[in-house]
């Protein structure tokens, strides 16, 4: 399932138009059939970004945060996610939990650059 659901996430960032909403769709789908997988939710929050959804996106960024899941990628796309949804604070908290879980220090940069990067615009 998770090939599927990253198949699906190219469809919404390539420029075709035609095949985003739905990717989105299916992806939706997905998410109902397994609300507490973290991965899909994620996939299905940055699906919605590409299609400027801020609506839909701050609702599973809520349902997101309220899943405990100590991984460093978990954490550092949910802290783009609030950053995106104009909560600064959560995301800098999501991107620091996200250098915390860090598996090694290029994870740690990598979290830490984006906040760096995220905090200028």
């Amino acid at each position: 399932m998770l090939q599927r659901v990253k198949h699906l996430m190219g469809q919404v960032v390539r420029d075709h138009p035609a095949l985003r909403k739905p990717a989105i769709s299916d992806l939706r789908r997905i998410i109902e059939q397994y609300p507490q997988n973290p991965n899909y939710l994620v996939n299905y929050g940055f699906a919605l970004m590409v299609m400027g959804d801020r609506e839909e996106v701050a609702r599973q960024a809520k349902i997101l945060d309220s899943m405990d899941e100590p991984s460093h990628s978990f954490h550092f796309n949910l802290g783009q996610i609030f950053y995106y949804c104009g909560d600064r604070v959560k995301g800098r908290v999501h991107l620091e939990l996200a250098a915390k879980y860090a598996n090694d220090e290029q994870e740690r940069r990598d979290a830490w650059e984006r906040i760096s990067d995220l905090e200028k615009t």
